[in-house]
Formats: C-alpha cells, sequence, structure tokens
C-alpha cells in the first residue's frame, strides 16, 4: 500500500492484481475530498470509501439573478445523512455520482484529466463544467432571459415520491419546506435515466 499526499489531502492507491473493472476501457477516475480517501489503481478493482458528511452539502441551490461556481475537490453533495449515495467533483475534474448496491460510480460527466479547473451552476439554470473558458460538459438547461426571482436546486433526491434517488438531478422553482428547497418542482436534467 502506498500512501500519496498533495495539496494536504490524501489518497490511498492500493496495488491490486486482480478484479479489473468492468469496463477496462473507460476506468472510474477517483480522488479525495478532504477527510475522504478513496483507493484506485488505474483499470483494476475499486474501493471507494464514503467523504466526511462533515464537509457535505446535502444540495447546491442558486438564483437566476446570482450564480455559484466550486473548485475541482471542492464540492461533496449527500443524498441522506447515512452517506448511502454522493455527488463529488473530483481534483481530477470529474464530476462522479457514488452509491448502489454494491457501492460504484453510477454516473459520471467524463470529463476526468481534461483541465477542468470549475463547475459553473449558471444564472440561466445550466450546470457547466469549464477548462478556462472551454465548457467540457453541461446539463444544457440554459435559458435567455429569465425571471430573476427563479430558484434552482442542484443534488440527489432522497426517496420522496418525485424523483429516484439513483439519479443527479436539476431542479428549477423547487418547493419550500421549512425555509430548504426540496426536490420537487420542474425537473430540469436528471443524470439517468434520461
Amino acid at each position: 500500500m502506498r500512501i500519496i499526499k498533495k495539496a494536504g489531502l490524501a489518497a490511498v492507491a492500493l496495488s491490486l492484481a486482480s478484479a479489473p473493472l468492468a469496463s477496462a476501457a473507460q476506468p472510474i477516475h477517483a480522488a479525495a475530498l478532504p477527510s475522504q480517501q478513496v483507493a484506485f489503481v488505474g483499470t483494476r478493482a475499486t474501493q471507494i470509501v464514503p467523504p466526511n458528511k462533515k464537509v457535505c452539502r446535502r444540495y447546491i441551490t442558486w438564483t437566476s439573478s446570482k450564480g455559484e461556481y466550486w473548485l475541482p475537490g471542492r464540492m461533496c453533495l449527500v443524498s441522506t445523512a447515512r452517506l448511502s449515495s454522493w455527488l463529488t467533483f473530483q481534483e481530477d475534474g470529474n464530476l462522479v455520482h457514488y452509491g448502489g448496491n454494491p457501492l460504484r460510480a453510477m454516473w459520471s460527466s467524463g470529463t476526468h484529466n481534461k483541465g477542468a479547473n470549475r463547475i459553473a451552476f449558471q444564472k440561466d439554470g445550466n450546470v457547466v463544467i469549464y477548462r478556462g473558458t472551454r465548457a467540457l460538459w453541461s446539463t444544457g438547461t440554459w435559458e435567455r432571459n429569465r425571471p430573476r426571482n427563479e430558484r434552482f436546486s442542484f443534488g440527489i433526491p432522497d426517496r420522496d415520491g418525485t424523483v429516484d434517488s439513483a439519479t443527479v438531478v436539476l431542479i428549477e422553482n423547487p418547493v419550500m419546506r421549512g425555509g430548504r428547497p426540496t426536490f420537487a418542482g420542474r425537473l430540469l436534467w436528471r443524470s439517468y435515466p434520461r
């Protein structure tokens, strides 16, 4: 076993000689968030360890008057307090949804090792992964002239009857409960099934 330290983040790399991934052509690229350890070796079997829930949020919300962005290795969203499913914008620039039973990468933006330097939650309702000014991936949900009071919510819903929790969703004008957005509202995008 080899411990790799880079910029204060730790990842554990294991040398596993057997059990290749289901698709050797497209390996899962895992990287660590603060207090998260992920084991990986190229296209070999992957041990995935849930992140520390203290560094994760339940969802990201923004409005049509003010967007936000996150840097690689700094975004983590969870579906429940049990950490059964989570979404992370990894240091390699890949946006990956982990979950399921057995635990696995359920969906990915496919932007690993392409120089992605931020994920933007834009005022036009689009979620975009950028390398500089070039878009590498997006939800394709932009709309011109949105009303300034529109609200968006991005994350992994619980099984509340609106959308299956095995998918990442982008909701427009989410229903508010107790001052917090839910995942009930107009579904703009989902990672799976499409």
